[in-house]
């Protein structure tokens, strides 16, 4: 067995070596730029027990240069962090510089000891980058830790090379199958909307508007973008209502029908013309929602919008500047160029953005932002459902997706946050089981927005 971690999944991988011993079924442990957590008190001597029960037990680890590595004008790392001082201090606690081999190959560093049994390859970052996700794929990090041999003499110069799953990667990704779910108008049916004032023609564009508050902090940011937002100053595709047909068995096998209403795109401001998919905070987007009478979706109506979805966009990942203004504006004019390319504005659409869901799991980790989707044209989401960062934390992949707070169950109104909190209609909504929105919005430890003041 292997054990391999990337980012945040090498503190699991850590946390299990502290708990006691590492068991000899484990053949290989990796750290694709994942050691930020080591503690040589905690961890160097499970490891080394591990690697002194077995010869061919291996430990490997991949890092680069992160110390002085900067993201708008900041350093993305503390004095004491990153993984390029972490590997430094699993050196000293598996036995010192003087017991370890160094050589170069390109502009990786490599460290070896205890015959070759543990591993380490630093990525010297000559040109100062992020290199935290190329690491894995574009250098073929991840490939190498799980070769056959990693000690094989030529392994490890396919860091050097185009990575290696180039010609696997489809020309043109294979598309799923829309699911016939969009319910048809009915003049008879009571439909719900998004209850905003006309837009002001004199209103700023969205690129003009997020431009003028880029220099203000979070909070002051997302309290203007709720009031410029709750005066209308949003494009016609956030205003748009969905109706969404829902079906789903309850534990007892009783079949059960809804239709639900959901924004037809990730919420924006501007106008038509040049329009901003918002990436805001989990406390300004319920505040967000609450004003509109409406809620966060959950991982399941994303998926059922994905199902639905008739513009369905290629995900167009990032990974420099993540936070920064100019990327989020960068990645809304490529979403804008697939839209136009498929003549599908208008419509229901998937693979813009993640979502950010409610999810059961914020009960038991406050203070996090819950995340899924960014569904690929095959209808698989690129983000399972994730609660790893703070709920201060924002970047250019987060979009604002809502449903409705009324829905129809057999013609019938109901409140959808009745529906989530309810012990048989729940899986209409969710995977989940019952959640109760109010307790997790109140114990979630989301700053909410104060509502902006009506002249």
């Amino acid at each position: 067995m292997i054990l391999c971690g990337h980012s945040g999944g090498g503190s699991f991988l850590l946390r299990c070596m502290a708990a006691g011993p590492i068991p000899q079924y484990i053949r290989r442990i990796v750290f694709l730029d994942a050691s930020y957590s080591w503690d040589n008190s905690r961890h160097a001597q499970p490891i080394l027990k591990w690697l002194q029960d077995n010869p061919q037990n291996h430990l490997l680890s991949i890092a680069y240069d992160d110390r002085h590595v900067e993201l708008n004008g900041r350093r993305v790392v503390g004095d004491d962090g990153g993984t390029w001082r972490a590997t430094e201090r699993m050196v000293e606690g598996l036995g010192g510089r003087s017991n370890f081999t160094e050589e170069s190959l390109g502009p990786f560093r490599h460290l070896t000891a205890i015959n070759g049994q543990v591993h380490f390859l630093l990525h010297t970052n000559p040109q100062n980058q992020i290199l935290h996700t190329a690491l894995v794929g574009d250098m073929n990090g991840l490939i190498c830790s799980l070769t056959d041999n990693p000690n094989a003499q030529n392994t490890w110069q396919r860091l050097l090379q185009p990575r290696d799953y180039e010609s696997l990667v489809p020309e043109s990704p294979q598309q799923a199958t829309p699911v016939n779910s969009i319910a048809a108008a009915d003049a008879k049916r009571s439909e719900p909307a998004v209850e905003l004032p006309p837009r002001n023609p004199e209103a700023a564009d969205g690129t003009e508007f997020l431009k003028s508050i880029e220099s203000r902090s979070q909070a002051e940011r997302e309290q203007s973008i709720i009031s410029e937002f709750l005066q209308g100053n949003v494009p016609p595709q956030t205003r748009r209502l969905i109706p969404l047909q829902i079906h789903a068995t309850t534990s007892d096998g009783r079949s059960l029908a809804a239709l639900c209403f959901v924004t037809s795109d990730c919420l924006a401001i501007g106008s038509e013309q040049d329009s901003v998919r918002l990436a805001l905070t989990p406390g300004a987007a319920i505040t967000l929602a609450g004003k509109l009478g409406c809620l966060l979706i959950t991982p399941r109506i994303s998926d059922a919008i994905n199902d639905a979805a008739t513009a369905r966009l290629t995900p167009q990942p990032m990974t420099a500047a993540r936070e920064s203004l100019a990327t989020l504006l960068q990645h809304q004019k490529l979403i804008q160029q697939q839209l136009l390319k498929q003549g599908s504005a208008g419509g229901l659409v998937t693979g813009a953005k993640k979502d950010l869901v409610l999810a059961r799991r914020l009960l038991e980790n406050p203070g996090r932002v819950a995340l899924y989707g960014w569904h690929q044209p095959d209808g698989l989401p690129i983000q399972p459902l994730y609660s790893g960062h703070t709920d201060k934390y924002v970047d250019y992949s987060h979009g604002v997706r809502l449903m409705h707070n009324q829905l129809f169950i057999d013609g019938r109104h109901h409140s959808a946050a009745a529906v989530l909190a309810d012990q048989q209609l729940w899986p209409l909504l969710s995977h989940e089981g019952p959640l109760d929105v109010q307790k997790l919005v109140s114990e979630s430890g989301w700053q909410q927005i104060a509502p902006p003041k009506q002249e």
